[in-house]
C-alpha cells in the first residue's frame, strides 16, 4: 500500500476486515449470520463508505484509507458501512485485522447510524504497522434495520 508524500502528516491506515456475526445463543451449533457486506475486498470496496477527506481503495484485500491529519473530530475522518441489520438482545462480534504506515488510534463503532446512536460497541484500537487482529463483542440494545459498522480517527496528527 502506497504511502502519503505529502508532509501533512497524513497517515496511511490500512484495515481488513473480516466482520460482524450475530450468533443466538439457542442455536450456537449454528454457523454465525455475517451481517457485513464484501468484508473481504475483492475486485471492490462497495458498498463501504468514507468521509469525503478520506480516499479508500480495496487493495490486496484490504481496504486502504488515506487518513488526513489535523482531524478535530472522530467524524471528520471515517469508514464504514450502512444498513446493516440490528437485533436487539442479539450478540454481536465485530473481528477485523488492522495496520497503519505509522502508530494511531482510532474508535470503531457498532451502532444505530441515525439517533438516538444506540451503541452495541465503541472501541478505541491502537494501530501499529504490524497487522494484529482485533475481536469485540457487544449485545444489541435495539432492533432497527439501519444499523452502521464505522472506524473513525481519534486522535489529530
Amino acid at each position: 500500500m502506497p504511502t502519503s508524500r505529502r508532509r501533512s502528516g497524513a497517515i496511511a491506515l490500512t484495515v481488513a476486515l473480516t466482520l460482524i456475526t450475530a450468533s443466538t445463543p439457542a442455536l450456537a451449533a449454528d454457523p454465525p449470520y455475517e451481517r457485513v457486506l464484501n468484508g473481504t475486498f475483492g475486485t471492490s470496496k462497495e458498498p463501504w463508505w468514507s468521509s469525503g477527506n478520506t480516499p479508500t481503495a480495496a487493495t490486496d484485500g484490504r481496504l486502504c484509507a488515506q487518513v488526513p491529519a489535523g482531524t478535530v473530530n472522530p467524524w471528520d475522518s471515517m469508514i464504514g458501512q450502512d444498513d446493516l441489520p440490528l437485533e436487539q438482545g442479539q450478540p454481536y462480534t465485530l473481528r477485523f485485522e488492522a495496520s497503519a504506515s505509522r502508530p494511531v488510534q482510532f474508535r470503531t463503532a457498532l451502532q444505530q447510524a441515525a439517533t438516538p446512536y444506540s451503541t452495541v460497541l465503541n472501541k478505541a484500537v491502537d494501530v501499529t504497522t504490524t497487522p494484529q487482529t482485533f475481536e469485540f463483542t457487544g449485545t444489541s440494545p435495539v432492533t432497527d434495520t439501519h444499523g452502521q459498522v464505522s472506524f473513525a480517527r481519534l486522535a489529530a496528527a
